[in-house]
């Protein structure tokens, strides 16, 4: 029987990157009586010819690899922020219609456009929480991108109906490498012209009340000023405080749609209507002048809202030897008997003051008997009132027929504590009028 020959003793091939970094690759003796060991040392990357290093260059690819794929993932994450603006371009025009619906005057406010000579006395919570048909919900209709900025269309709705609005945004960035927002150019507020009676130190807005003192205002005619609110979106109900039992105050509704463009809008006269007291009062005043009236023994009394021209001669004054003067007509003496109009109309004016008019009323004039005795010719004239009421800075009411006055802002001002009451009165030729101790 023969013996078997071992079988040799096989050598394990380094491949470079089962080693640990550093550690020379092991070396395996030939079995005893085995094959020689293969050189192969000619060949790179086998044997024991193989360099220390070969396991860091094959592992080079695999951290180019991973690198290249950190880039890609950092651009499909971060670029399409940069890109994109870190948001959508409708998100600032939800803050603002958001903060309107909600009441939130105080972010309302941080979207709106400067104005200057604008008053903002309007632009509180309280009285937008007082305010009828406001926007109360919205859609988002449109968003048109381009440029750098975009057009946002919204519909907005209200109690009485639906209206669409367009609001601009625009994609900012503070550097390079920060990504950019969406900010909504600021919208402009409707600007309201209001005329009140100067002096006046407080106005009402949905019965909220406002104080006037220190806004800015110009002066306008008769003794009047002017001021301009900034009023968002609603209905609001404007008037002035309550002043005397005669008065009423006037309350003036005004309706602001939703805006985008500056915008200043033609507005209201605040003042007083007379009460059913202030009414009574003027038509017994005028009822006393055309008793005083009625009393006067002259062809044309005075401050009266009727004459006579009468003329004793045959064929009247253009047939006499001489013309007889308007003036010396007037003079002539006689009776009057005055039917009084049936009916007066008072009708809010200008600042604190009425117009005061009326039908038709009849005062017959009879002149005097001649010097032969004959009896004096009587005359029928027509007349309708036409004339004034004044409210005095005391709270009376004044009524003028006479078409003579000039009309004069008069500012009476307490002594204790600065306060000033204006009125306009009839000043007959005179350009200033004074007044004491609110009379």
């Amino acid at each position: 029987m023969n013996a078997s020959t071992p079988a040799p003793t096989g050598r394990t091939l380094p491949l470079g990157w089962t080693q640990p970094e550093g550690e020379p690759p092991a070396q395996h003796a030939p079995a005893t009586g085995g094959a020689p060991a293969l050189d192969l040392g000619g060949v790179r990357g086998l044997g024991g010819a193989t360099p220390p290093d070969s396991g860091r260059r094959l592992r080079r690819p695999g951290l180019a690899l991973a690198g290249a794929i950190g880039v890609v993932l950092a651009l499909v994450l971060v670029l399409p922020g940069l890109l994109l603006g870190g948001g959508s371009p409708e998100d600032p025009v939800r803050e603002y219609l958001d903060a309107l619906v909600a009441g939130d005057v105080t972010t309302v406010r941080e979207h709106l456009a400067a104005s200057e000579e604008t008053s903002d006395i309007a632009l509180t919570h309280e009285v937008l929480a007082a305010a009828t048909d406001r926007i109360s919900s919205y859609t988002i209709d449109t968003v048109h991108t381009g440029g750098g900025q975009a057009t946002v269309t919204a519909s907005l709705v209200s109690s009485t109906g639906i209206q669409q609005a367009s609001f601009t945004v625009r994609s900012q960035a503070a550097s390079s490498f920060s990504p950019a927002a969406w900010e909504l150019v600021p919208v402009a507020a409707t600007e309201f012209v209001i005329t009140v009676p100067e002096g006046v130190q407080e106005l009402l807005i949905n019965a909220v009340p406002i104080p006037l003192s220190g806004q800015p205002s110009r002066e306008g005619m008769y003794g009047q000023q002017l001021l301009v609110l900034r009023l968002l979106p609603a209905r609001y109900d404007l008037e002035l405080p309550a002043r005397s039992e005669r008065l009423t105050p006037a309350v003036e509704t005004v309706s602001i749609p939703m805006q985008t463009d500056q915008l200043r809008r033609a507005g209201v006269v605040l003042g007083y209507e007379l009460s059913t007291q202030g009414r009574e009062d003027v038509t017994a005043q005028v009822d006393a002048i055309l008793g005083e009236c009625a009393a006067a023994t002259t062809a044309a009394p005075p401050d009266c809202p009727f004459y006579a021209f009468t003329d004793s001669r045959p064929g009247g004054p253009a047939e006499g030897s001489h013309a007889v003067g308007a003036a010396e007509s007037f003079a002539e003496s006689g009776t009057w008997q005055v039917t009084a109009p049936s009916t007066y109309q008072i009708e809010r004016w200008i600042s604190a003051s009425w117009s005061v008019t009326s039908d038709t009323g009849y005062a017959v004039f009879t002149a005097a008997p001649g010097a032969d005795g004959s009896a004096g010719t009587s005359q029928i004239v027509p007349f309708v009132i036409d004339g004034i009421t004044v409210l005095d800075p005391s709270g009376q009411l004044h009524v003028v027929l006479s078409q003579s006055f000039v009309l004069n802002p008069v500012t009476c001002i307490d002594v204790e504590d600065g306060s000033r009451t204006t009125a306009l009165w009839p000043v007959e030729g005179e350009s200033v009028g004074a007044c004491q101790d609110g009379e």
